[in-house]
């Protein structure tokens, strides 16, 4: 059964209806843009070498293995350490690479190196520890089986990084071939990494308690057990275009604790978890929870699930930790408990979880309510997935001339529990579908049961003039709406 209104609001109590559409008759926010922050961060980077003392030089430095025909290295001034590079592609060993906090390590190509990588590898035993600054006008990678370290102090400034909690084939490097790189050690970043073009970290578990800005570029954060690649320019190239993406994230992990901003971003882990500030520029936020991802189009991932107990249990998963956060409270494929903001632009969420927590956003803090803000808003919970919303979800456009956005959320279970959901616009509403689309036509996936609390609030409304959107609340055996609804038209008329 379905009701359709076109009142100012709607309210009413639990009942066993299938479906609720409110359709309105006759923008989005702005936002800040931290230009000031950025360039206080840009007077940091291009600031002169940390102070250093005679004997401070990199000693390790001293003990690399390059080709000397390509690369050549200047470590005699105190607190800079200089790899001068005469090719598009090349590897440097070091025996255990530990930066101190006073040096200033830097990687010039000599073609200007937007195309151009050094791959920096260390088989110590000891993960990779970046302490001090890193400056390079092309790619730079570092690679270590225990993970690569970058502390507080760090600051990295570079066309692309890449950081890989693992061992990497420095023939399928250098041939720029199909490169597979399994992950075993952790990423962390509590420094400042700015990039004119992309960031990469990709390991068993990566963390971002720092700042990362790759205002021109992307972000792409992965945690899992291994990663195949096209080739190894998939890290450092734009988002769009056809890509050759698979990772196994059986066990992996991605949190944000810190900020990232960035033209586009992918999160891809079997849990992921934001609890700082990510900031897109009107581009796209992808955020995979699964056991794997095969990837063609960063926009268009293929989830795959594996079943407890089966291939997973093969991987090192263990069910009872994945199911479970340290409080003993569910542990969901995605969390959010921080602050996503789009602009204009996408955020996607997509989970496959086997055991059916698939993506839970929080309160978020007393200060700042949990918040996701984007033109499109797309929560997929999978077709075994609870999804658990309270917190603010924001497609509304309040620009002069602005129309609401779009927010679709689906999953088998979606329960909306003090949660603020909005598509408003000043001149026009948008389009809110909860659990599917309208008397479950179309392609969005059905809901079997959707619940909405009397602390939970939708709107759709033109907050001018023009006509009020839709939403649309639908599932297969439960609609229980305790909260409010409206999709009204603009008080000043069309």
């Amino acid at each position: 059964m379905s009701c359709s209104a076109s009142s100012t609001s709607h309210k009413r109590g639990a009942e066993p209806t299938r479906s609720a559409v409110v359709d309105g008759n006759t923008a989005r926010h702005t936002r800040g843009e931290r230009i000031l922050a950025r360039l206080l961060v840009a007077t940091l980077i291009s600031a002169n070498p940390l102070a250093a003392s005679a004997g401070d030089e990199f000693g390790d430095a001293n003990n690399t293995n390059f080709d000397q025909s390509q690369v050549a290295l200047d470590n005699q001034q105190a607190g800079r350490t200089t790899f001068t590079i005469d090719t598009n592609r090349t590897t440097i060993g070091w025996q255990d690479l530990q930066q101190p906090e006073n040096n200033r390590l830097e990687f010039n190509f000599t073609n200007g190196g937007r195309n151009a990588a050094v791959l920096n590898y260390s088989e110590s035993i000891n993960p990779i520890r970046i302490s001090g600054q890193v400056v390079s006008n092309g790619t730079v990678g570092f690679a270590n089986q225990y993970g690569v370290f970058i502390d507080g102090s760090a600051v990295i400034d570079v066309g692309s990084l890449v950081a890989i909690g693992g061992n990497v084939s420095r023939e399928a490097f250098l041939a720029g071939g199909p490169i597979e790189i399994p992950l075993q050690g952790r990423v962390e970043n509590h420094g400042l990494i700015r990039a004119d073009q992309n960031v990469a970290l990709l390991a068993t578990s990566v963390l971002n308690a720092g700042e990362i800005v790759a205002g021109n570029g992307n972000v792409l954060l992965v945690g899992g057990q291994r990663i195949s690649l096209g080739d190894f320019d998939v890290l450092s190239a734009s988002f769009g275009g056809t890509k050759n993406f698979r990772a196994d994230l059986t066990g992996g992990d991605v949190t944000n604790a810190g900020s990232i901003s960035s033209s586009d971003a992918a999160f891809f882990g079997g849990h992921v978890l934001n609890l700082g500030e990510i900031e897109i520029e009107d581009g796209s936020l992808l955020m995979v929870g699964a056991d794997a991802v095969w990837v063609t189009r960063f926009d268009y991932p293929v989830l795959i699930r594996l079943p407890r107990g089966g291939v997973g249990a093969g991987l090192g998963t263990d069910s009872a930790t994945d199911a479970e956060g340290e409080d003993g409270s569910p542990r969901y494929a995605i969390e959010n408990h921080g602050q996503i903001d789009a602009g204009q632009g996408h955020v996607r969420l997509a989970a496959a979880d086997p055991l059916g927590f698939s993506i839970r956003q929080g309160t978020g803090t007393a200060e700042r309510a949990a918040r996701i803000a984007a033109r499109k808003i797309e929560l997929e919970g999978g077709e075994q997935g609870l999804v658990h919303l309270s917190g603010e979800l924001d497609a509304s456009d309040r620009s002069k001339r602005g129309h609401g956005g779009e927010i679709d959320v689906t999953g088998k279970i979606i329960a909306l529990v003090d949660a603020k959901l909005a598509a408003s616009g000043t001149r026009g509403g948008g389009e809110i579908q909860i659990g599917g689309e309208q008397e479950g036509s179309g392609e969005l996936q059905r809901a079997r049961s959707v619940v909405i609390d009397d602390g939970s609030e939708i709107h759709a409304d033109a907050a001018a003039r023009g006509d009020g959107g839709r939403v649309i609340v639908f599932s297969e055996d439960l609609t229980s709406i305790e909260g409010e609804i409206s999709a009204r038209g603009g008080a000043k008329g069309a």
